[in-house]
């Protein structure tokens, strides 16, 4: 998650596809001009052996959280253990008190984690 378009996610994609690497990445906005933009990212910079797989997902979701595990482990995703991980996801709270900790702060530590 947050592999959108002049992002530093999207950047990693781009490298990883260039080497050659399987890509899972997910999406808390599926919509038809975000498959197009992952599609055109395959086009310009998959190389041999790479492959990307966009899957949605709400990071705050238990249940898509477990979904998603299924599938990388899944012989669809990895079929095991990804060698990487990388989390991009986040919710702006931005001058928020510590005194004032509310359940956006908890959504966004539970996208975080």
């Amino acid at each position: 998650t947050g592999a959108g378009e002049r992002s530093i996610a999207i950047a990693l994609v781009r490298t990883l596809l260039l080497g050659g690497c399987r890509v899972i990445v997910t999406t808390s906005r599926p919509s038809r001009k975000r498959w197009q933009m992952y599609q055109r990212l395959f086009q310009d910079f998959g190389t041999r052996g790479s492959q990307l797989t966009v899957v949605p997902y709400n990071a705050a979701s238990l249940q898509d959280t477990e979904a998603l595990l299924d599938f990388v482990l899944s012989p669809q995703g990895f079929g095991g253990a990804p060698s990487i991980v990388v989390p991009f996801a986040a919710i702006p709270e931005q001058g928020r008190d510590i005194g004032k900790i509310d359940g956006l702060t908890e959504l966004a530590t539970r996208r975080v984690v």
